[in-house]
Order: C-alpha cells, then sequence, then structure tokens
C-alpha cells in the first residue's frame, strides 16, 4: 500500500486563473497539482476510469495527467498534471495558432462524445502550446454528456473564443482580429460579431438576431431528456418552434461542420514593414542558409551550454528555429510584435515538428491583465537575445536606453545577447545622421551597469554584438529559473 504525503496549506498558492473549476489548481515543489474539493472526486474518479483522459494523451490532445498520492486539508483527491514549460494565452496566439487550437477543441469532444463526455468550458485560456502543438489542459472542463449526433456541447463559447475571432481576421485583418481574441474580462459575443461583420447589424436588429441565436445554441446544447421533458409544459407550437430551433442549432453545432469551417478560415494577406524581412532564408538539402552573423550566434549560445532561449523581435524566428536545428532539447520562445512575421515562422517550424515556442509579444508594451502572470515569470529564460532592436527602440520610439535595458534583465535568468548598431537606422546615403551621444562607448557603459561584459564583438559593419551575464545581485532575484 502507497502512503500518501500530506501537502502543507501553507505552502500552497493557487493559480489567479484557477477559480471556477471543482477544484483549484497550484504550483509545489516543482510540481501542477489540481485539487479536486469532496462533492466532485467522485466524478474526476470515474472520468479517469473511463479511459478517455488515457485516450487523449495519447493522441497529443491532453496534458499528460494522473491521480497523485497526496492528500490537502480541505479536498478529497488530488491530481498531477505535467509542467508546460511556456505559457502564452490566446491573445499572444498568432492566426494559426487560434486556429490549431480550435481544431483542437473540437477533436477532444469528437473523441470525448465516444465516452459519454464533452468540455462545458473550451476558452483559449484552458489550451496551451507544447511548441508548435496545442494541449487541453482543463480537467474540470469535462462533463457527462450523451448526444446522438456530434454537436458541440460548448457551441456559444467557441465561436466567441475562435470562430469570430478567426472570421473578422480572415475578413478585416490581424489588427481586428486580435482584437477580438478574449481576454479575461470580455469576449465577443454574437451581436458584437454581427456588427463587426456587417454594418446593418450595427441598428437594433443585431440585438433581435443575436438573442435568437442564443436561444438556439442554447437549445441545441440540451440533452435529449431535458429538452423533451422542458417541450411537456408548453402548447404544441411552442414545443414544435422549440424543436425546429433544436435541429437548426445541431445543424450549426456539428462538430464535422465545424471542423470544415475552421479549416476554410486563412488569415488574410497582410504586408506589413516587417512581415518579409526573413523571407530571403531557404532550405537547401534540408539544411538552413544562415548568415555569418546568425551562425556565430547561434554557435555562441551553443557554446555557453545554456538551458533555455528568448528571442525578443525574433521576426519569423530564423536564430530560435536555427538553435532547435543544433540542439532538439534547448528550450526555445520566439516573439515578435508583428503576427504576421511570426504566422510565417509558426507554419514553418510546425511543418518540421522543430518544437519552437512562439508568441505575439511586445515585451516593451505588454498587455497586462491581473489575474494573469506577467510575460516576464512566463517567458523568462536562461538567455535573452535582442537582434537589431535597441536602436529602433531608442532612435525611433524615444526610449531611454536603460529602461530597455532594465526591461530586458527582467526576462533573463542569466545572460543577454543584444545588439549595438553604431550607424543607428542607416539604409544608404539619404539615412538620418545619428546623436552626438549615440555611440559604443555610451551603450557599453549602460550595459555594464546591469551586467558583466563577456564579449563585444563586431558581426558586420553595423552591427556590435554584446554578450554579458547578469550582476550578482540580480543573479539571486532570478533563481526560481
Amino acid at each position: 500500500m502507497i502512503k500518501e504525503m500530506r501537502i502543507p496549506t501553507a505552502e500552497i498558492q493557487f493559480s489567479s486563473l484557477s477559480c471556477t473549476d471543482e477544484g483549484r489548481v497550484f504550483r509545489w515543489n516543482g510540481k501542477l497539482l489540481r485539487a479536486i474539493r469532496a462533492e466532485h472526486s467522485k466524478v474526476v474518479s470515474q472520468l479517469f476510469a473511463s479511459g478517455l483522459i488515457d485516450v487523449l494523451v495519447k493522441e497529443g490532445c491532453f496534458v499528460p495527467s494522473q491521480i497523485a498520492d497526496y492528500t490537502i486539508d480541505g479536498f478529497d483527491l488530488v491530481i498531477e498534471h505535467q509542467l508546460v514549460d511556456v505559457v502564452s494565452y490566446p491573445r499572444e496566439w498568432c492566426f494559426s495558432m487560434l486556429k490549431d487550437a480550435a481544431l483542437l477543441i473540437l477533436k477532444i469532444n469528437e473523441i470525448a462524445n465516444g465516452f459519454g463526455y464533452q468540455t462545458k468550458d473550451c476558452h483559449g485560456y484552458n489550451v496551451l502550446f507544447v511548441g508548435e502543438k496545442p494541449v487541453y489542459i482543463d480537467l474540470g472542463s469535462f462533463t457527462p454528456f450523451c448526444a446522438k449526433e456530434s454537436t458541440l456541447l460548448s457551441l456559444d463559447e467557441f465561436l466567441r473564443s475562435y470562430y469570430y475571432p478567426m472570421k473578422i481576421w480572415a475578413s478585416v485583418g490581424d489588427v481586428w482580429g486580435k482584437k477580438a481574441v478574449p481576454r479575461p474580462s470580455i469576449s465577443l459575443d454574437t451581436e458584437d460579431y454581427l456588427r463587426c461583420r456587417w454594418p446593418i447589424f450595427r441598428w437594433s436588429i443585431a440585438d433581435l438576431v443575436g438573442g435568437a441565436v442564443s436561444k438556439i445554441y442554447k437549445v441545441s446544447s440540451c440533452t435529449d431528456e431535458l429538452f423533451f421533458e422542458t417541450r411537456k409544459r408548453y402548447p404544441a407550437w411552442k414545443a414544435y418552434l422549440g424543436e425546429c430551433c433544436r435541429r437548426i442549432g445541431r445543424s450549426l453545432g456539428s462538430i464535422h461542420k465545424l471542423r470544415r469551417s475552421v479549416q476554410r478560415l486563412n488569415r488574410r494577406a497582410h504586408k506589413t514593414p516587417w512581415s518579409d524581412y526573413h523571407d530571403s532564408f531557404a532550405l537547401q538539402n534540408g539544411e538552413m542558409v544562415l548568415t555569418p552573423r546568425f551562425q556565430y550566434v547561434t554557435d555562441l549560445l551553443i557554446s555557453l551550454n545554456v538551458s533555455s532561449v528568448l528571442e525578443v523581435a525574433g521576426n519569423q524566428g530564423i536564430l530560435s528555429r536555427a538553435l532547435k536545428r543544433k540542439n532538439p532539447g534547448l528550450l526555445v520562445t520566439c516573439t515578435d510584435a508583428d503576427e504576421a512575421a511570426l504566422d510565417k515562422g509558426y507554419c514553418v517550424s510546425k511543418k518540421e515538428s522543430l518544437g519552437v515556442n512562439w508568441a505575439v509579444l511586445n515585451p516593451f508594451f505588454a498587455e497586462l491583465a491581473t489575474v494573469e502572470e506577467s510575460p516576464a515569470l512566463r517567458f523568462r529564460a536562461d538567455a535573452v537575445v535582442a537582434l537589431a532592436l535597441s536602436h529602433h527602440l531608442v532612435l525611433t520610439r524615444g526610449l531611454r536606453l536603460e529602461w530597455i535595458l532594465d526591461l530586458l534583465d527582467h526576462y533573463s535568468c542569466n545572460y543577454l545577447l543584444i545588439e549595438f548598431m553604431p550607424l543607428g537606422l542607416y539604409a544608404g546615403p539619404t539615412s538620418p545622421p545619428t546623436p552626438a551621444w549615440y555611440t559604443q562607448e555610451w551603450f557599453q557603459k549602460e550595459f555594464e551597469k546591469r551586467f558583466n561584459l563577456i564579449s563585444c564583438t563586431r558581426l558586420e559593419e553595423n552591427r556590435v554584438l554584446f554578450v554579458g551575464t547578469k550582476k550578482l545581485n540580480d543573479r539571486a532575484r532570478a533563481v526560481e529559473c
């Protein structure tokens, strides 16, 4: 008999995003655990006994999970989930990531339907990405649901979380598409979606149509027993109308039809100033052709024997992908504020199954919510790389170099690799002159206030790479890395 281990309540800090489940999620001793309340423990045990979780894990759809030998005061059961190294939120996904997450939700519910279950919640915060592969993480979302047809129980939430944002993304563009992706406090309902897509619905008719559609979705998600019991209370004409709405809803909510609709959606072709920046790189005989500069940085990072790398403003992730090819076991995350560029990199990396983590992120102007972890905690890495970036931030955006370095310091556990551009915004004879104070000595002085300089190497005429380690007092604050 295995002896259960009691976890002291004082050592538990529950996740701020885990507040509505049958239990609570928390980290303890490097493990990710979910505490299940007594009134729900039987249901969760039956879920594991059904074999559904094992099948979903085997299919790569659900994070590996098991019932653990721990006890906690106030809870009857403890589940251990495999940790996902990098956590990105839906608003940090590119179009293709959102599409892959939507297809994952449909696949999960199609499998679960065969076991007599579906997910009552399917929002994007229940999905994480392991490299380019989305996985579902919310055990508490599964609820018994028996339907003769493969109708999605959480249809309304699926539309608000995935389909509506993708439709707007595909028709209007990435700016409004990204704004339509749900946040913790707001999501796009049917009425708002109708107003965005068609101007005629910006009048009161949107509320009427949206209300009718919501009722159809609600009726379609009822179990057969509940629906037929409810219709007995109404006159024949109302029961008939309800049956018609139910059939319409079941048709609209068909998992097979939803999958076809999602698969047909593609992001609107949209060029940005930086979306084609890495297009000149190509594969020759299965190998990426790197410039001497990229090759130098790749070899340097490998030689430093770092455990994880965060690339800031990585565009299509040429460096990130090169690192994963060189060392598949290295944890690499590529971020960029340009969704169009990052989407290209994600799609290429996905085809090659490289396992790079991706996020649409501008760390200098990151969007934050009170219930979420800051990006500096979620994306923190052993080494932070920022190539060809500082001159844009300083000379174009007017940001102070010390503020930029301080912020990058928060993301780094150990190393920072950052380029200084001696010629500034150089782009030919008509380039603007650099200010008198903009010198390599000025840059190095600010760099050495925060980092111990390891090397300073001129890689090209307008690229000088600074490599440094965090000061000892800063390293002490990053011990959780």
